[in-house]
């Protein structure tokens, strides 16, 4: 038996979440199981400048980044196939992204512990915000309860610390339960 995804047709999926959480594995996921769009937001934004995450950093700094996210939630409407997006950690931080993305579909956040988020976390070289002076563990535990109370904005708040499976099973219980509101 095959349960079908109940998915507005101009309704999208957003990953949100810690950076580490596990959004773009688990997007790319659950986009194939409901045979949806998969976007990650960062590489659109890479594509887009033709310019690592990295590089955009060093460059033309972390405000601008934002600006570029920003400019990329509103320009949601260019998507008209239902689409799961996995956005940038910050993403829902900045420029009242939040309330926009909720505006536009459902909006999921990875939840996560603190120390599976370092384990995942402490060799990674890649990811501009990680590359600070302090303990690592420290930064992530500020940073993540600096972000928490967007975070938790959410339409849904899933465990991202169990299997992926479970979690597309999840998802697909709860997306296909939600009704949207005027107030989404």
């Amino acid at each position: 038996m095959k349960i079908r995804l109940n998915l507005e047709k101009d309704k999208h999926i957003f990953l949100i979440g810690f950076m580490g959480s596990g959004k773009t594995s688990l997007g790319k996921l659950v986009a194939k199981n409901f045979k949806l769009e998969f976007i990650d937001t960062d590489r659109f934004i890479e594509k887009q400048e033709n310019s690592k995450i990295q590089e955009i950093f060093d460059e033309k700094g972390e405000n601008y980044f934002r600006k570029l996210e920003h400019e990329f939630i509103l320009n949601l409407p260019q998507f008209i196939k239902p689409t799961v997006f996995s956005t940038g950690g910050g993403m829902p931080i900045y420029n009242d992204n939040l309330s926009i993305m909720k505006k536009h579909g459902i909006v999921v956040f990875l939840d996560i512990t603190i120390g599976k988020l370092h384990s995942r976390l402490k060799n990674d070289k890649k990811r501009p915000l990680l590359q600070v002076d302090e303990n690592l563990y420290e930064f992530i535990t500020r940073e993540f309860n600096v972000r928490l109370p967007i975070y938790s904005q959410a339409h849904i708040i899933e465990d991202a610390g169990i299997k992926k499976n479970e979690i597309v099973v999840n998802l697909l219980s709860k997306i296909n339960s939600f009704k949207f509101s005027n107030e989404s």
